[in-house]
């Protein structure tokens, strides 16, 4: 169960998207929160920054506001996260990258520079493989990517764990009587539905057909996503430069300072 949309926030801005499922539109909408950092001009640069998860878009703030004295930086909070957290048929990564095309279409300012971070890379990776006409350049942050460098590196076990989380926040938020509280816990449903939703499988073939000059960065010390993935994100994308730092996997919003 997903909480219903919350209220709107002053710090926040909103847009309308044709709701999806995967590929398939379909007859509603849903309501897309972002962030607007630095003016939007011809001579600023546009960066579309996105999250990972479980966090949202206010994890970004710090890099956000670095990149904004030079750049003009729209931050979202992605499908079922923040301020955008709601009912959908689809929270995978990849359908995030669709639903980023459709915004950026809508918004009729483009290209952009893509940079993603953790989770956030699948969505980035999507939608600058398949829609290059949107984008400039690619960075990715410690980004997931090919399937055998994620868990257990196999699609089955790797998913039969998210489902299995997925149960237990479930049956947490139908038996416990928590009047409310569970629905916004960081690790809620909304972060287990991105997990088992998305198929990274179709991924060593988008990172192929990346185009955009790209830039990978990971910390040689990530527990979360190996350095052994930035290498063949790295390998896949032949135009890649790979730098690596001391540090693990939460750098993009701990120390945004050192990026």
């Amino acid at each position: 169960m997903i909480a219903p949309p919350k209220p709107p926030q002053s710090h926040l801005q909103y847009a309308s998207l044709q709701a999806r499922d995967g590929i398939r539109l379909l007859d509603a909408d849903i309501r897309l929160a972002f962030r607007e950092f630095g003016e939007a001009s011809p001579d600023k640069p546009s960066i579309l920054l996105l999250h990972g998860t479980p966090v949202a878009s206010s994890a970004m703030v710090g890099l956000a506001t670095r990149l904004s004295a030079r750049h003009h930086v729209l931050v979202p909070d992605l499908p079922g996260f923040g301020g955008s957290a709601q009912p959908l048929e689809d929270y995978s990564s990849l359908t995030h990258g669709l639903y980023m095309a459709d915004w950026l279409r809508q918004r009729g300012r483009h290209p952009v520079h893509v940079i993603a971070y953790s989770q956030g890379g699948a969505a980035a990776i999507k939608l600058t493989a398949d829609y290059p006409s949107l984008t400039q350049s690619l960075t990715l942050i410690a980004t997931i990517g090919v399937q055998e460098l994620e868990l257990f590196g196999n699609y089955t076990m790797n998913h039969a764990v998210y489902a299995g989380q997925l149960t237990l926040l479930r049956g947490a938020q139908w038996l416990l009587p928590h009047f409310g509280a569970l629905d916004d816990i960081i690790l809620g449903t909304g972060y287990a539905r991105n997990l088992t939703d998305t198929d990274q499988r179709p991924l060593r073939d988008m990172l192929t057909r990346v185009q955009a000059p790209t830039i990978i960065v990971h910390g040689r010390d990530d527990g979360l996503v190996p350095f052994a993935a930035a290498e063949e994100h790295h390998r896949l994308i032949a135009q890649s430069t790979l730098t690596s730092f001391d540090g693990g996997h939460e750098l993009a919003y701990a120390k945004p300072g050192v990026l």
